[in-house]
């Protein structure tokens, strides 16, 4: 991943550099894309477009990056570095893999920034997220086992009773469906204690009057 967000920063550095990636990428018929993007801490997705540019443009980049190599300027040696590391199986295979994996979650991150996600929603769709994912690395033998791992513990099914409760704040009973409430219903305890106070109540109302022996 590191490889490929040095990629990133090296073709976003100059304006000579974007429009020489450009030029072979509209030569080699590649996607027109706007070079490729910068990876970001706090916009979940921009590593799925990064890693999407990148293997969509690899042939692009590399020959840019060869040619860069061949030329004597300053930025040669460095050309030459990353060109030799994005050659490597490792790169390429990991690459491959995360813009797969990253690209069923895309989805996911953008509802979950969304201003107005709603909660039960997004826990659905990540947990069909992490099933699809499952059952990938099962089809296809690769192990993304810290993204489902990852899904699992954030969306574990433990968690749903208090995302459920989240419907109860004033503000979002207007989301509270009749089958989120039938739900609520199904995983709530059987009584709650305000209904066995009620309860309670009742039955010392219907408890049969105690009969005091007269004495004569």
């Amino acid at each position: 991943m590191s490889t490929v967000e040095k990629i990133a920063v090296f073709f976003s550095a100059t304006g000579a550099r974007k429009d020489a990636l450009r030029a072979e990428s509209r030569r080699e018929r590649q996607p027109r894309t706007a070079g490729i993007p910068l990876m970001s801490d706090t916009r979940w997705g921009s590593r799925a477009n990064t890693l999407s540019a990148f293997v969509e443009k690899f042939t692009a980049i590399h020959s840019v990056l060869e040619t860069m190599e061949a030329e004597v300027t300053t930025t040669s040696g460095k050309a030459s570095t990353l060109r030799h590391n994005i050659g490597t199986f490792e790169t390429i295979i990991t690459a491959v893999i995360a813009k797969k994996v990253l690209g069923y979650m895309l989805p996911l991150t953008k509802q979950l920034q969304s201003t107005n996600s709603d909660i039960i929603t997004a826990y659905e769709e990540a947990r069909n997220v992490r099933q699809v994912i499952a059952n990938q690395r099962n089809e296809q033998r690769f192990s993304p086992y810290h993204i489902t791992g990852e899904l699992d513990e954030r969306f574990s099914e433990s968690n749903e009773p208090a995302l459920l409760a989240a419907y109860l704040v004033p503000k979002s009973l207007k989301k509270l469906s009749e089958e989120r409430e039938e739900r609520m219903r199904r995983i709530a305890p059987p009584q709650s204690y305000g209904e066995q106070r009620t309860q309670q109540g009742d039955s010392k109302k219907r408890r049969p009057a105690i009969l005091t022996p007269k004495w004569s």
